[in-house]
């Protein structure tokens, strides 16, 4: 009885299969990317014109995170992770510093019209106690 390994055409095919997955998800990972980028874009944007409200940026996030198309996205990315799970932890791992640096550019937009909504008054009142 022969392997059916042994002439290679089975292990050649796999790589294929292999590469072309990585690449699905690669491509996955760009639109997700791409999208949220977009969506922090508007986010900022947003602070940016109402610089006297209150943002929390975990909530901020999590708006981000329900965009239907940015789900589909994530949903697509899923379902080709799932037939080759070696490659979930670079999912994950992309999500995660994803995450970070939306958050953190989210924590930046949120902190200057929140630090200079609180202390408003301070900064003005402290002139008048100099003169």
């Amino acid at each position: 009885m022969n392997s059916p390994f042994s002439n290679g055409n089975i292990r050649q095919q796999e790589i294929s299969d292999r590469r072309i997955a990585q690449q699905r998800i690669a491509e996955a990972i760009a639109r997700e990317t791409r999208r949220t980028e977009i969506l922090l874009n508007l986010a900022v944007e947003q602070i940016e014109s109402k610089p006297e409200g209150l943002f929390n940026v975990a909530t901020i996030w999590n708006v981000i995170q329900r965009d239907e198309t940015l789900y589909g996205i994530q949903i697509q990315a899923d379902r080709n992770v799932a037939d080759y799970p070696g490659f979930l932890p670079w999912l994950n791992g992309t999500r995660r510093r994803l995450e970070e640096s939306g958050k953190a550019r989210l924590r930046k937009a949120v902190f200057k019209p929140n630090h200079q909504y609180r202390f408003k008054n301070y900064i003005g009142s402290k002139s008048l106690l100099a003169a």
